[in-house]
């Protein structure tokens, strides 16, 4: 049977979709590029070691950004789990899909990288409204970069080990849904196409039934407690801060610097989620 496209199958398809991710992906690299710009025009005493976070965000953005555009990921979801390939699969096609694989699987496994990066900028604006805690107060620059050095380590290496656990190629190609040789051209049941599938649900050859696959949902689980996790850290870091302006012991100029470093702070958690994450 022909498959039946949904109404909105225009918004994630050509030409559309390259356009809307060339357009956003442009937008957000001429963002990162004036504000690597601004970091080292700016006086080291005005901005101190928080150039270094804004740096280490500016460039994340920007991989991140080239990524999605280069590779124009496509996700589809199906009654077994989800499919993830690039749209550009010519560009890496290779003997087995292996450089789409990689390629995929790496988008997946660092998809939060940036909110990662963002926790530290909420731990950096807490840290210096609450330098006056002993707990805090003690902390040389190297011990907080070592911290969020071995977290951000920790936090991409747990990710990658649950996402890689979900990998079941031959099952996956066995199993693929003839909508996406209909809908992307794309039939992964070729080896030489690569792509990721997350397997949510398998069929039991047995029983004829699908079943939920135990493996998925304790990866998945894992990736939740990490997501969760760092937006814990930032809820936490931002009531430190909105409680600390609020305090009637700071100076009024202090008091209005820190509000606008706090928005500030507060736009550039969304405009990823805008121009980066919405378009997905």
């Amino acid at each position: 049977n022909a498959t039946i496209l949904p109404p909105y199958f225009r918004l994630i398809s050509d030409p559309f979709h390259s356009i809307f991710f060339g357009v956003t992906s442009t937008f957000s690299i001429a963002a990162n590029c004036l504000l690597i710009y601004a970091i080292f025009a700016a006086s080291c005493k005005d901005i101190g070691h928080y150039r270094y976070l804004l740096l280490c965000f500016a460039l994340c953005d920007i991989i991140t950004a080239i990524m999605h555009f280069v590779a124009l990921p496509i996700i589809h979801m199906t009654s077994s789990g989800y499919y993830f390939f690039p749209r550009n699969d010519g560009i890496f096609r290779t003997e087995g899909g292996k450089l789409a694989t990689a390629i995929t699987f790496i988008y997946v496994a660092t998809y939060y990288q940036i909110f990662l990066i963002l926790s530290y900028h909420f731990i950096y604006r807490a840290r210096k409204l609450a330098s006056d805690r002993p707990i805090l107060a003690n902390w040389h620059p190297f011990h907080w970069f070592l911290l969020g050095a071995s977290v951000n380590i920790a936090y991409i290496g747990l990710f990658m080990r649950a996402s890689y656990s979900n990998m079941a190629p031959d099952y996956s190609r066995l199993t693929a849904p003839r909508s996406l040789i209909d809908l992307y051209g794309i039939n992964v049941c070729d080896r030489d196409v690569g792509f990721f599938h997350i397997t949510w649900k398998r069929l039991n050859f047995t029983t004829g039934t699908m079943e939920w696959y135990k493996p998925t949902i304790v990866a998945m689980a894992v990736s939740m407690m990490l997501i969760a996790g760092t937006a814990a850290v930032i809820s936490v870091s931002s009531i430190v801060i909105a409680r600390r302006i609020k305090s009637p012991g700071m100076a009024p100029k202090t008091r209005k610097m820190q509000r606008l470093l706090f928005n500030t702070l507060l736009i550039q958690t969304g405009v990823p989620c805008l121009f980066g994450y919405v378009p997905l």
